[in-house]
């Protein structure tokens, strides 16, 4: 399906996400992305989350699902937190938005007690 802003583009599609597929051409490539541009990421030391969408949200775990950046501080807005950790996501959201519930809830839940 295309973006209605960017023909070239396609829509982000959370139904084919659940079947496996990429949520975006340039997903899984944060860290080789880092160390191309010259920075070590081992040395992140804060990381500041804009919303929890999976394109901002989702690279924050690698592929064994410890955090990416295990030594960085991690900022995100009480309502945007709220928002996507609500326990009861499935009465009060959309259905197309539960595996980005179901995403950021098990992203966010590794930074919960961090300081």
């Amino acid at each position: 399906m295309q973006h209605p802003a960017d023909p070239k583009r396609e829509r982000p599609n959370p139904r084919r996400h659940r079947r496996g597929g990429k949520f975006q051409p340039t997903e899984g490539q944060l860290e080789t992305a880092l160390s191309a541009a010259g920075h070590n990421p081992a040395a992140v030391t804060k990381v500041l989350l804009t919303h929890a969408h999976p394109d901002h949200l989702w690279g924050m775990l690698g592929s064994t699902g410890k955090l990416r950046f295990p030594d960085a501080t991690y900022y995100i807005g009480a309502a945007e937190w709220d928002f996507w950790m609500t326990p009861d996501y499935a009465s009060s959201m959309l259905e197309v938005l539960h595996p980005f519930a179901q995403g950021s809830q098990r992203d966010l839940s590794a930074i919960r007690e961090r300081e």
